[in-house]
């Protein structure tokens, strides 16, 4: 409805309330004949963290090269998305085998799903770099407040205000999570 509301904000309340229905009863349906499929993998887990491993890359640079690099640029991001999510969803499709049993990446080119999120970021990180390149750089005044100015910037640019600061709850998390690790590993 915010989408809808955004692109049209003459939109009258009925109609949102209309298109909401109708995006529901289209996700059921595409929800009801996706969940035919879950059989074609190895199990469930493996289903959702192959998807994942197609959609993630993409994300995942924009928001890296965004952070880390003042050069990047709007242009650069919208084409690493839409080509990104492109490309993913070909390697998925390649991957899913509706007729036979062959997933052509996996078993015929022999790269696991997980290097294939790897192979993903790296291509998505060189498109965002080749467009970046041939697009205008962006302003200054566009990119303050949202570029770091080194990867650190944010850990020690001020002192802890204590447990409730994120990043003495990241370290605690950080120190369980290798409790954890170490302890059942």
């Amino acid at each position: 409805i915010d989408i809808v509301k955004k692109w049209k904000p003459e939109t009258s309340d009925e109609s949102l309330v209309r298109i909401g229905r109708i995006t529901a009863c289209v996700v059921m349906v595409l929800a009801m004949l996706w969940s035919t499929q879950g059989g074609r993998f190895e199990s469930i887990f493996t289903g959702i963290n192959q998807m994942i491993a197609c959609l993630a890359p993409p994300i995942t640079v924009v928001f890296l090269w965004g952070v880390f690099w003042p050069r990047g640029t709007q242009q650069a991001s919208l084409v690493t998305l839409l080509l990104g999510f492109l490309v993913g969803a070909v390697v998925f499709s390649l991957d899913f085998p509706v007729f036979g049993e062959t997933k052509w990446v996996t078993d015929v080119w022999e790269i696991p799903f997980m290097m294939q999120a790897w192979w993903l970021f790296c291509l998505c990180s060189l498109l965002f770099v080749i467009v970046s390149l041939i697009t205008p750089r962006p302003s200054a005044n566009q990119i303050e407040g949202l570029c770091w100015k080194h990867p650190l910037a944010a850990i020690v640019s001020e002192r802890l205000a204590g447990i409730a600061d994120p990043r003495a709850m990241a370290l605690v998390l950080v120190a369980i999570m290798c409790a954890l690790y170490w302890t059942f590993a």
